[in-house]
């Protein structure tokens, strides 16, 4: 797995990397917020492993400006006792699990586990011969690449994700710009657009189907 570890304390983070790397994982590292924060949104990664206290900015904002324009990749929070109660409110912004410290090899080897065997289950969502790769952020179309830009990958990606379901334009906003955005919901259809033409989808075609007044419902055809 391609892993992204943020720690302050850098014993801790040599210790985290030296285990990783043993265990067959490519590493990248970050020793700070602001670092961890351009990392995580400039690079794909299959997991990030995140102390909850980081110079400048903390793992909660770390974590809450991630899930505003990543919605997959899991997050793995280190804490202490000290911080377990914030830990968990982190949770409930986004974090897949929590870890406590200090650590031990075999605890912080399986636990990464965890999330390859969960990652290999479901690397990618197909929709006929359209294909979303979630762990390098890339469509096919038949054998064609199809690129897209981040918000439209997130967006095809949800849709599929809840193939079969209708998905509410305001869930849609919620889910891929984040709680705080406030413009029109106009701009999914937008982007709606804009993937349709990349993947040469006539608004006729009911693998993206327009619910008039609702949202957009993704299906076989």
């Amino acid at each position: 797995m391609n892993i992204l570890i943020a720690d302050g304390n850098r014993k801790n983070l040599a210790f985290c990397r030296s285990v990783l790397e043993m265990d067959g994982h490519e590493v990248n590292t970050a020793e700070n917020g602001p670092e961890c924060l351009l990392r995580a949104t400039t690079r794909n990664y299959e997991l990030i492993l995140l102390n909850w206290e980081l110079p400048e900015l903390s793992g909660l904002e770390i974590c809450k400006a991630v899930r505003d324009s990543d919605p997959h990749t899991p997050i793995l929070f280190m804490t202490s006792n000290e911080f377990l109660h914030e830990t968990i409110i982190g949770l409930k912004f986004g974090a897949n699990d929590y870890i406590k410290l200090p650590l031990n090899r075999d605890d912080l080897s399986y636990r990464i586990s965890i999330f390859e065997k969960s990652d290999q289950k479901r690397l990618e969502y197909i929709l006929t011969d359209i294909r979303v790769i979630l762990s390098t952020f890339q469509v096919f179309k038949g054998d064609k690449e199809i690129h897209l830009t981040r918000k439209e990958f997130l967006l095809l990606a949800y849709l599929v994700k809840h193939k079969g379901r209708v998905c509410k334009r305001h869930d849609i906003i919620s889910e891929i710009w984040g709680t705080e955005y406030e413009y029109d919901a106009g701009i999914v259809d937008v982007f709606i657009n804009g993937i349709r033409k990349k993947l040469h989808i006539p608004v006729t075609d009911n693998r993206i189907r327009t619910v008039r007044g609702v949202g957009y419902i993704v299906s076989e055809v």
